[in-house]
């Protein structure tokens, strides 16, 4: 138990420095792709490196919550469909440890290709959840459970396409 703990403080550590790695990377293109928003930003910060600080962290923050979130849920769609079987069996390490995968791919992604593109964020979500559910499925060996439990993962991923290609937009 401690070690599995320790594991998954250590892995939500790494997350989040690779996270605010990222986002780091990431912020000057978001923010000059939406110039005349960022313009209004820029005017409440005395210079731009505290605004790209400020925003890099408050998104790290905002990043690592919502990863709780959804492991608190999948955990709780776990004891909800299968009593107390997994209870203490499915530790914060084995999502976060994939998550981690996901972002230093993210990375790599960026430096290999210079810029953000839709697909290059695709790949490795989906990398990332089909790693979590064999890391899980390793550890607990039943599939249902893992489904149960990556549910709301597939289901972030496919909120993300349908938002990217906007094919329910009106």
């Amino acid at each position: 138990m401690k070690k599995e703990f320790f594991l998954s403080i250590i892995s939500i550590l790494i997350y989040a420095i690779l996270v605010y790695i990222y986002i780091y990377l990431m912020l000057p293109i978001i923010l000059n792709s939406i110039a005349n928003n960022s313009l209004d930003l820029k005017n409440f910060f005395e210079n731009e490196y505290s605004l790209y600080k400020t925003l890099t962290i408050l998104s790290t923050i905002f990043i690592i919550a919502m990863t709780i979130i959804q492991y608190l849920i999948s955990r709780f769609l776990i004891l909800m469909f299968f009593d107390d079987e997994f209870k203490n069996v499915i530790y914060m390490y084995l999502v976060f440890l994939p998550k981690s995968l996901t972002v230093i791919l993210s990375i790599i992604f960026f430096f290999v290709f210079g810029k953000y593109n839709y697909s290059l964020y695709i790949i490795p979500q989906i990398i990332g959840i089909t790693v979590m559910m064999l890391f899980i499925n390793h550890k607990i060996k039943n599939w249902k459970a893992v489904i149960v439990f990556s549910v709301i993962y597939i289901l972030d991923i496919i909120y993300s396409f349908i938002q990217h290609t906007k094919i329910f937009h009106m």
